[in-house]
């Protein structure tokens, strides 16, 4: 995957339906981009519909292109924490399916490093089992165009894909 600027990376996240993370993420001053999409599944350029029959194994996630730092990609996992509880399975709040699942996807190894730190102190701050996935980025499928930046109302082209 290729990024505009070398001061960023780039990271993937799923925590319910896609228009609510996004729009959480986008608060965040080192975000520069964001793109509601499908990854972690089976077939290839998946729809909405088809993800939503629970068939592909794809999760709703948000793609974000942020200024590296460690701070920052602290800041990430603390806000991915509050905005969903990582101890449901298959669902968050009233969405219910396999494609709302808490899972995040990392694009280099020191990200995976850190975000098992994170995850080996965030369990301690649960009584039930934090069923959080870590996966590689491996694909990542842009959703429909009426899903980008669905609470802006806008849809930018932030992101150079190979």
């Amino acid at each position: 995957m290729k990024t505009i600027d070398p001061n960023t990376q780039s990271i993937c996240f799923g925590a319910g339906c896609f228009w609510s993370v996004e729009a959480a993420f986008q608060q965040l001053d080192f975000v520069v981009g964001t793109r509601a999409g499908y990854a972690g599944g089976l077939i290839e350029h998946p729809t909405y519909r088809e993800v939503c029959s629970g068939m592909t194994g794809h999760a709703d996630v948000v793609l974000l292109h942020y200024i590296h730092s460690q701070k920052n990609l602290e800041r990430l996992l603390e806000v991915f924490e509050l905005i969903h509880d990582p101890t449901f399975v298959y669902r968050e709040k009233a969405e219910r399916g396999s494609q709302y699942r808490s899972i995040v996807l990392f694009t280099n190894e020191h990200q995976k490093a850190e975000i098992e730190k994170w995850m080996k102190e965030a369990r301690k701050r649960y009584s039930k089992k934090m069923i959080t996935e870590l996966q590689p980025l491996v694909h990542f499928y842009e959703a429909e165009e009426h899903h980008q930046n669905y609470y802006k109302g806008t849809s930018k082209n932030w992101f150079f894909y190979s």
